[in-house]
């Protein structure tokens, strides 16, 4: 369960909408082809009225005022529809510049009919939609986590379940050309049987398009894995995309020096790259002693006529964890090259990877008390479960001060994860962290996934685009 804040939500809404906007002749049109294709998120498939209204709301927020985005994807549980919403404003710019979309491609095996659509193939990344549908998919298909517990401060009762229905559908899409990192960007589903997902797969670097077209390819293959309860049911392989490489554009690369040092280590801005659909900044971090960077907070590219660009489709590291990629939309590759572009951001969020990772112990006293970037850091509870779930209630900063991605237990192949936050009060809060798939033993060495420390350093970097 995502760490959802009403409170802020309704309070950004309320400050966005004080003042009159002019809403341009076609947001009703988009409206209605964005509700035909998002259908319901899979979170609020309970509450249809409100997803809907809540959707409209942060669509014409976003599209009218870029702040918005930049704002509301720091509020959790938000950040899947912010994404969802700024990643298509990219891809429509090169639309309307005649930028190719590769799709539709449809393909149809046993009861299931696959449609791929919005395919766009540049030297950053292939991205897509994918539409799955079936005459056996029904309402909550989807692998959901399953709440069990009647009460969440009864000790007898069980924890959250990760059990998921022997009847549940999904779907994996990969390239047959290329050993990418493939994800989905955001995933919906709705009663009318259909599963639908953003796709992005990640070049490792930009030769690899090249050298692939270079080879003259007639279309680009995917094998698509469609799965009931978690079991491969139904493999469709080598899904045929037509390319035409004279319709594939090649990025602009600008190399920058930039580099902005503060108390905890520098970062370098060393290329800037710019796409038909999006724009990316590598970066590089160098750090104070075992320190890495998280994150940037609210973080946006400005050119020197005041436009905005905003964060898209989250960013990419390698494996020290020091290089970073950001991606931004709209691109300028249509455009004329500003004057200036600036590189902007309210924060720095930086961990220690010494204090990212600790051992409990099943026999020890609790409360325990463990300090990350000299927060206090409260592990009330460690509980394991005989249906292999361990059960950890923490109290820690809250989101302002410590963001946490999730817990991960080291050495364990573990199948799920969930957290729920209750109390927030003053400066701290109290979470509840269920990880399933975990064997009982004496000792767990804990690790705080993507834990930042906010630093408050307010940046404006001018890049050297010239």
């Amino acid at each position: 369960m995502n760490d959802f804040n009403m409170d802020k939500y309704d309070k950004m809404i309320d400050r966005m909408t004080k003042t009159d906007y002019e809403i341009p002749e076609e947001f009703d049109k988009r409206v209605e082809n964005t509700l035909l294709r998002l259908k319901k998120q899979k979170h609020f498939y309970k509450y249809p009225a409100a997803a809907a209204a809540f959707i409209l709301a942060i669509f014409l927020l976003v599209n009218l005022l870029p702040s918005v985005a930049i704002q509301a994807s720091e509020i959790p549980g938000l950040n899947v529809v912010i994404d969802w919403l700024v990643i298509n404003k990219g891809e429509e710019k090169a639309l309307k510049h005649g930028y190719p979309n590769l799709g539709p491609v449809t393909v149809r095996k046993n009861n299931y009919t696959l449609l791929l659509d919005d395919i766009f193939i540049d030297d950053i990344s292939i991205r897509l939609s994918a539409r799955l549908t079936s005459d056996e998919l029904l309402e909550n298909i989807l692998p959901e986590l399953i709440e069990e517990r009647s009460n969440l401060n009864d000790e007898k009762a069980d924890p959250i379940s990760f059990r998921q229905d022997s009847d549940s559908i999904n779907f994996y899409l990969q390239s047959n050309d290329f050993e990418l990192q493939s994800f989905s960007i955001s995933q919906f589903g709705n009663t009318q049987g259909v599963i639908a997902k953003k796709i992005e797969m990640r070049f490792p670097g930009e030769e690899v398009l090249s050298s692939f077209l270079d080879t003259n390819p007639e279309y680009l293959s995917f094998t698509a894995k469609i799965t009931r309860g978690g079991d491969n049911e139904c493999i469709i392989e080598d899904i045929r995309i037509p390319i035409d490489e004279s319709k594939i554009l090649h990025s602009r690369h600008y190399n920058l020096s930039e580099t902005m040092e503060f108390d905890y280590g520098k970062v370098s801005l060393e290329h800037l790259k710019v796409s038909p659909t999006r724009m990316a900044i590598e970066t590089h971090f160098i750090p104070e002693g075992d320190l890495y960077i998280e994150r940037f907070e609210k973080m946006y590219l400005k050119d020197s006529m005041g436009n905005i660009y905003e964060p898209s489709g989250g960013t990419g590291m390698d494996e020290t964890g020091d290089n970073w990629n950001y991606y931004f939309v709209p691109s300028i590759y249509f455009n004329d090259m500003p004057e200036k572009l600036y590189f902007c951001f309210d924060g720095i969020r930086v961990g220690s990877r010494k204090d990212s990772s600790f051992i409990l112990n099943m026999n020890e006293a609790y409360p325990k008390t463990h300090k990350f970037m000299g927060e206090s850091f409260i592990i009330e509870t460690l509980k394991w479960h005989e249906n292999n779930v361990l059960e950890i209630r923490v109290n820690m900063p809250k989101h302002e001060i410590m963001s946490l991605g999730n817990i991960y237990v080291d050495g364990e192949r573990q199948s799920g994860s969930k957290h729920i936050i209750e109390n927030q009060e003053n400066d701290r809060r109290d979470a509840i962290f269920y990880i399933d798939g975990i064997t009982k033993k004496d000792s767990y060495r804990i690790i705080l996934y993507r834990a930042g420390y906010y630093i408050n350093i307010k940046g404006q970097v001018e890049l050297d685009i010239k």
